[in-house]
This record gives structure tokens, C-alpha cells and sequence, in this order.
């Protein structure tokens, strides 16, 4: 009944309070999908990105001869996997109409990595993962419904992708989300002969149960090292490796960004609550009369103090 009767003040400090605590939960919840929330593979947190640093920076990209290296030096890791980080657009023949889908060229522990189940047939064999092995691939679970009308034989078929035929061998299940997104998955088929160092390839892998990141890190300046000792040519002085959380690759460019806006509705709420302090003063100022009736006809300290933090909690509320 207070409050009704003021209803002004009720107005403006509901409406400070709202922006303050609108602004912090939409942030929060922005950071909490980007930063804390695990991302959606089994054992997350041990996923690693492996990149490339120099006393300039880092980049995020690997050759087919570095991958090879990096796969048989760094023993503290496992599943590591290699994938195109743009990926080709292909040509879908058949049917109507031709269609324009992305693909991505990934070696095979890259399903096993990321925890991609099936619901129809498998993924990449080794020996489709070799140089010169079968032409299959992998689609997605969306590009089955839509384009093959979600076909439960579709495995063992034919398709046409840029008028190279390849074998389907199995549609991934609609929860796997990929990154960078794709609609259909080929075998990388690396060779461990190569010499092109075209760096178009992202690396990543899973510590090992009880491998801790700093250990890795260090056997990957060993693994550097070696490398740049067997191949003076193709990697610099300064260069090296580092293994990171695959959340904090995912999220780095972002990460800083977040954390400042954060701070920043931090302090909204913060004057927002300063704003509301300040009236209910002033409101207390100009109920003295009243507070001091209800004293004079027996209200206890107590009770009064209860009946300030009851309009308080109702404005907190509201």
C-alpha cells in the first residue's frame, strides 16, 4: 500500500533496478554460452588446439608434413586430427538440381575426437584415410533429410560432388555440432612423404587421462625443435608449438570483449542500486513524521526496520 501510494518512486526505482538486472542477466547469459558453458564434445576440457607461435604471435594453421610430425612426436596426446579450416564448396549433382554444399577434408580421429556418432553406418576407416584410398564420405544429418529425403539405405550409394563420385559410409546424428559447420565430411588422406607446406590444415587432440596441458606444451617445444632440425627450411628460428584449450581458441578472439562488457553492466548494476539507495533516503527523509506516529504508538526498532526492508524487497521483486 506504500508503494501504491508513491507511485512515482515505485516507477523509477523499478525501472533502475530493471535495467540494471536486464543488462547483467543478458550479458551473463551471452558469457555463460560463450565462456563457461563446456563445449558440446565428450571430455571437453581435454580438448586441445595446436598452433604455431613466434615471438610476433601465433597462427592457427598447420602443413600435411607438420601434422605428420606433430602426430608422432607428441606421445602425451591422443586422437589428434587434422581438418580443412575453411573447407571447399561443392557441387551436389543429381536429382532435380544441382546443390551448393560445404565439405571439409579431416583425418580420421577427427570422429573420435569430437565424439560423432552415427545413426547410419560408420565413419572413416584408416585405410580410407591413406593417400590414393577410396573416395567416401560422410554426411550430415541435415543434408540427409533435406537433399535424400532422410534415405535409411543411403549408405553404400553414389554421389556426385564436383564430378568426382564418392561412396556415402554413414550420416552423422543431429546432435554433433561441427566447427568450423559442414554438410558433408571427405578423408584428408595425408601423405606422410609430403613435402607441400601449404598451411591450410587446424590441428587439435585430447590429453591423455592425467597428462596435465603444461606437460604437452613441453614436449611440443621438443617435437618443434626436432622438426626445425630435420627441416631448417620450412620453420623459422623463433617458431614453435602450443597447445591450447580448444575453448579458449574457440573463443579467443571474443573472450577480452566479453570481459570488459561484463565489468562494464557490473557498474550499471552497481549505480542502479546507488540510484535506489539514494531515493529511498530521500523517501525516509520525508517519512519521519510517519515513522515516528509508529514509534510513539509502540512499533518496536525491529519492527519498523522490517517494514523498510519489506518495501525494499518488494521493489527487488517487481
Amino acid at each position: 500500500r506504500m508503494l501504491w501510494k508513491t507511485p512515482g518512486f515505485t516507477l523509477i526505482a523499478v525501472s533502475a533496478l530493471a535495467l540494471g538486472i536486464g543488462a547483467n542477466t543478458a550479458i551473463f547469459t551471452v558469457v555463460n554460452a560463450v565462456l563457461l558453458k563446456p563445449l558440446p564434445y565428450p571430455h571437453s576440457d581435454r580438448i586441445v588446439f595446436v598452433h604455431r607461435v613466434f615471438r610476433e604471435g601465433h597462427s592457427d594453421s598447420s602443413s600435411v608434413p607438420k601434422f605428420t610430425a606433430w602426430k608422432a612426436g607428441a606421445t602425451l596426446l591422443e586422437d589428434m586430427a587434422a581438418y580443412d579450416f575453411t573447407g571447399p564448396g561443392l557441387n551436389l549433382a543429381g536429382g532435380d538440381r544441382p546443390e551448393q554444399i560445404k565439405g571439409i577434408h579431416v583425418s580420421k580421429d577427427y570422429f573420435p575426437l569430437f565424439g560423432a556418432s552415427v545413426v547410419l553406418g560408420r565413419t572413416f576407416l584408416p585405410e580410407e584415410d591413406r593417400p590414393g584410398g577410396p573416395k567416401v564420405a560422410v554426411l550430415s544429418n541435415g543434408v540427409w533429410r533435406s537433399r535424400f529425403g532422410s534415405d535409411p539405405k543411403i549408405v553404400g550409394r553414389a554421389i556426385q560432388l564436383s564430378g568426382d563420385e564418392y561412396t556415402i559410409v554413414g550420416v552423422l546424428a543431429p546432435d554433433f555440432v561441427a566447427d568450423p559447420p559442414s554438410d558433408v565430411w571427405l578423408p584428408l588422406q595425408p601423405d606422410p612423404a609430403s613435402t607441400n607446406q601449404a598451411h591450410y590444415l587446424s590441428v587439435a587432440a585430447r590429453l591423455k587421462p592425467g597428462v596435465a596441458l603444461s606437460q604437452v606444451n613441453a614436449q611440443m617445444k621438443v617435437v618443434a625443435a626436432q622438426f626445425r632440425k630435420e627441416h631448417p627450411k620450412t620453420m623459422g628460428d623463433t617458431e614453435s608449438l602450443e597447445a591450447i584449450p580448444l575453448q579458449q581458441q574457440m573463443t579467443g578472439n571474443v573472450r577480452p570483449a566479453l570481459l570488459i562488457l561484463t565489468g562494464a553492466v557490473c557498474f550499471v548494476l552497481l549505480i542502479a542500486c546507488a540510484n535506489v539507495a539514494n531515493l529511498l533516503l530521500a523517501r525516509a527523509a520525508g517519512r519521519q513524521r510517519e515513522l515516528a506516529i509508529r514509534a510513539a504508538i509502540g512499533a518496536a526498532r525491529g519492527r519498523i526496520v522490517r517494514q523498510l526492508l519489506t518495501e525494499s524487497v518488494l521493489l527487488s521483486l517487481f
